[in-house]
């Protein structure tokens, strides 16, 4: 009779175990899907309105196209004679390719296929959070590439009217303070990531 109550109590325990782990693999995908949707939101805040960005990143971004950030290749463009639209283009080139970094559909993911390269997953921390089946540690390391991204893009030294900060802390911020702001943003985001997931601090 004891060995029964044993094997009972066993049971109880194995099976509040396995509830215990539903419930962490459920809270875990649904703190996924926000980090996503928000991280998502960001992305397309960083992309510019205009320029390439459908076509390299499959989503339209609100970044005011004719003030980028950063420059690419600015210095080239210049002496090759650039107009202030192709200038403009290259930086929007610079935003897309941070952005991408957070996130880019694919056709995979519903958009009509535009090309070879198109033909890929997404990439970026959201595809890292995936809710199905969520890696935090990749979205921690691909949120510390983008912090270095930010270090080591370009400034655009023609641009001064930039948008506010989404935080309300600056109405009239510079390029530094926009940086300033990404990496801060980053910084939370991962310690969001990290909490979502359970991961230890020196992850």
């Amino acid at each position: 009779m004891k060995t029964k109550k044993t094997i009972s109590g066993v049971a109880a325990a194995a099976a509040m175990l396995s509830l215990s782990g539903a419930a962490l693999a459920d809270h875990e995908a649904s703190c996924a899907e926000d980090l996503s949707n928000m991280v998502k939101q960001s992305a397309a805040a960083l992309a510019c309105a205009d320029g390439p960005t459908f076509d390299t990143l499959g989503y339209s971004g609100t970044w005011p196209a004719a003030n980028p950030l950063w420059q690419r290749k600015s210095g080239k463009l210049k002496r090759r004679g650039a107009t202030e639209e192709q200038l403009d283009a290259a930086g929007c080139e610079a935003h897309a390719s941070l952005a991408g970094g957070l996130y880019t559909i694919s056709a995979d993911d519903g958009r009509p296929p535009r090309g070879k390269k198109n033909k890929k997953p997404s990439s970026g921390v959201v595809d890292a959070l995936n809710p199905l089946d969520p890696n935090f540690e990749e979205a921690v390391i691909e949120l510390l590439g983008f912090k270095e991204s930010v270090d080591s893009s370009d400034p655009n030294p023609d641009s001064t009217n930039f948008p506010a900060l989404p935080d309300g802390s600056n109405d009239t911020p510079t390029q530094a303070d926009w940086e300033a702001y990404l990496k801060l943003w980053a910084d939370l985001t991962i310690e969001k990531v990290k909490a979502c997931g359970h991961l230890p601090d020196e992850v």
